[in-house]
């Protein structure tokens, strides 16, 4: 795979939903090489992870260099976790 056709995949979710995407991903075969960051602080369309008493709940964040045909697998497997899982956070940026 060249150095030119990468995406970065950036995948920041719940960590209630870390053990889901990553055996999805596996089964799948997907992001066999990834870079997993396990407590990940932040604000989204959620409510806040921040790991303290008031918001005590973290995210995760996986960071997955692939080609195109493997990123729209991913992309696509994500929207189906967040479907499955309305209320839970995740999202999937493709850059």
């Amino acid at each position: 795979m060249s150095g030119n056709n990468l995406k970065r995949i950036e995948i920041i979710a719940s960590q209630s939903l870390e053990d889901i995407v990553m055996q999805r991903l596996e089964q799948e075969k997907l992001a066999s090489c990834h870079t997993k960051i396990p407590a990940v602080m932040g604000h989204g369309y959620t409510d806040p992870k921040e790991g303290n008493h008031v918001w005590p709940e973290l995210n995760f964040m996986l960071i997955i260099y692939c080609g195109d045909s493997e990123a729209a697998k991913i992309t696509k497997l994500m929207d189906e976790i967040r479907e499955q899982h309305p209320k839970e956070g995740i999202s999937c940026f493709c850059m």
